[in-house]
């Protein structure tokens, strides 16, 4: 698996008093669920762990671990959090595995935004596994959507403009012209053709 680098930085909310914290580069994150049908045999945890690494997975939610008890390991290339029945029937019980910077990312990000952990054994759907319910504040960044310059459509009016933006559209229309020969998908062709039209015109469309 390609290693996500540590890329240490200042958080721009200076969340942990000017402490220096993991950010998680941007790119897309594998995660996964497996019915794994015991972990309770040796060796097998490991062979998980080699095929999560191998399948560049980092989170991986399991099923039928038959593990007993709660807790948590550490892998050779993340941590295994389980929880399984407190009897000495191995029979089902979940788990997650996250890798290693995965894992350290979402500790430091969010080790003081929990608030409180409770198991609440009173819910009853026929299974063996009380709900833990935590409670946690988080802050959450307000998405900014940016400003669009607004277009002058009474400049379409004029036979000066009408032949300039003709021209660059005409132009944009033959260079689009192989890309839509080339692809069959019907709203990519839609899409080549939309930016010809948007790119030939906004330009002399613009306020100012």
């Amino acid at each position: 698996m390609a290693e996500y680098q540590d890329n240490m930085a200042l958080s721009p909310g200076q969340i942990f008093n000017d402490q220096r914290v993991l950010r998680i580069p941007r790119s897309d994150l594998k995660v996964a669920t497996w019915n794994v049908r015991s972990l309770f045999i040796a060796g097998k945890l490991d062979n998980v762990d080699i095929e999560m690494k191998r399948l560049k997975i980092v989170i991986l939610g399991i099923r039928d671990v038959q593990w007993p008890g709660v807790g948590k390991c550490n892998t050779e290339n993340g941590v295994i959090y389980y929880s399984g029945s407190n009897n000495s029937t191995h029979r089902y019980a979940v788990a997650i595995m996250i890798s290693k910077n995965i894992n350290k990312a979402v500790t430091n990000r969010f080790r003081n935004a929990i608030l409180s952990a409770k198991t609440y054994s009173g819910a009853d759907i026929g299974s063996d596994h009380n709900p833990v319910v935590a409670s946690a504040r988080i802050k959450l960044k307000k998405m900014r959507k940016p400003k669009q310059k607004q277009l002058d459509l009474s400049k379409v009016k004029t036979e000066k403009n009408k032949k300039i933006m003709a021209e660059e559209i005409n132009k944009n229309f033959k260079h689009i012209k192989n890309q839509n020969l080339n692809t069959s998908n019907i709203n990519e062709k839609w899409e080549n053709i939309k930016q010809a039209i948007i790119s030939g015109s906004k330009d002399n469309l613009n306020h100012g």
